[in-house]
C-alpha cells in the first residue's frame, strides 16, 4: 500500500491549516497551564507535521542547495554508471515513488551516508571500504532512500530548529533553513522509529528489486563488528535493537534474488573515486 505522504500535493490552503494547526495547538496548551509542554513537545511535534506537507519540489530546492556545500563539486568522484543503474533498479522498486533519486558519490575517508530532503543521496567512499558487497551498498542505497521517501530527513531539519523552522515556514522564507540545513544533514539524528523503519521498508525495498534483503543485516553486522565505529552507524543509534528487529523482519527471505552488480561492476562501482589511469 502506497504511503499517504506520496500523494501530499502544494496546495493554497496549505500555508492557511499550518497557521489553524499551530493556533490550536498553542491555546490548548496554554489554556491548561503548560507553556512549557508547548516548547518540549508541541512545537516539535507541530514541525514535524508541517515537514510532512512542504511541496516536492521545496524539499529538492533545500536538497540541492545543501548539496553544494557538503558534496563540492571539488570532492565529487567520476560518474558511475553502475551506481546509477543500481539507484534506478530499487527507484523502479518503490511504486508510485514521487522523487528522482540522486545518488552521490564524494571522495572523503568517512564510512558514512546521508539523504538530503527531495532525493539526493551522499555516499561517502569510506563507506566503500567496509562493506564488502553490491548487495551491501543496495542495503545503504534502500535505507536511505527510505529516509528520503518518509520524510524522516525534512522532518529531522524541522525538529531540529523547531521554533524557528516554523517562522520560515509561515513566512515563506526558505533562506534561513537552507543555511541551517548546510551546516546540519551531514549529522542529523533520527528518531529511533526513523531508523527501524528505513531498516524494515529498506529491506522490502530490496526484495521487491529481487536484491536479497538480508544483505541489510550483514551491512549492519559488518559495521558494527568494526573497531572503530564508522559514521554510518554512529549517527544510526540503537544499532544492536535494529539488527535483531531486522533478523526477526527478514528470517524467511527465499526468493529468486539476483545480484545487485556483477563483479566488475562493483569493482568499478569502488575505484571511481580513485584517480584515472593515465
Amino acid at each position: 500500500m502506497v504511503d499517504e505522504v506520496y500523494h501530499r500535493k502544494a496546495t493554497p490552503e496549505w500555508h492557511g491549516k499550518a497557521w489553524l494547526a499551530a493556533a490550536l495547538l498553542a491555546v490548548a496548551l496554554l489554556l491548561i497551564g503548560t507553556p512549557v509542554a508547548l516548547f518540549v513537545w508541541g512545537i516539535p511535534w507541530l514541525a514535524g507535521q508541517i515537514a510532512n506537507t512542504v511541496p516536492i519540489e521545496w524539499e529538492r530546492t533545500l536538497g540541492e542547495q545543501a548539496l553544494s556545500a557538503l558534496a563540492p563539486p571539488e570532492q565529487r568522484c567520476r560518474p558511475s554508471s553502475e551506481l546509477e543503474s543500481l539507484a534506478r533498479r530499487l527507484q523502479a522498486a518503490e511504486p508510485a515513488c514521487p522523487y528522482s533519486m540522486d545518488v552521490r558519490l564524494v571522495n572523503t575517508p568517512l564510512a558514512n551516508a546521508f539523504a538530503a530532503p527531495g532525493g539526493v543521496v551522499v555516499v561517502h567512499a569510506g563507506l566503500l571500504e567496509k562493506i564488502h558487497s553490491p548487495d551491501e551498498l543496495a542495503a545503504v542505497l534502500a535505507h536511505e532512500f527510505q529516509h528520503v521517501l518518509r520524510r524522516h530527513s525534512t522532518r529531522a531539519l524541522f525538529r531540529g530548529l523547531a521554533w524557528t523552522s516554523l517562522a520560515w515556514f509561515v513566512l515563506g522564507d526558505t533562506s534561513g533553513l537552507l543555511a541551517y540545513a548546510t551546516d546540519s544533514l551531514g549529522s542529523l539524528k533520527y528518531q529511533r522509529g526513523d531508523e527501524e523503519e528505513a531498516d524494515l521498508r529498506g529491506a522490502e525495498l530490496m526484495r521487491r528489486a529481487a536484491i536479497d534483503p538480508r544483505a541489510m543485516l550483514s551491512m549492519l553486522e559488518s559495521l558494527q563488528s568494526e573497531a572503530e565505529i564508522p559514521g554510518f552507524l554512529s549517527s544510526h543509534p540503537a544499532a544492536r535493537e535494529r539488527i535483531r528487529l531486522l533478523r526477526a523482519h527478514i528470517a524467511s527471505a527465499e526468493a529468486p534474488f539476483r545480484p545487485a552488480l556483477t563483479a566488475d561492476q562493483w569493482n568499478r562501482v569502488r575505484t571511481s573515486c580513485r584517480p584515472a589511469a593515465p
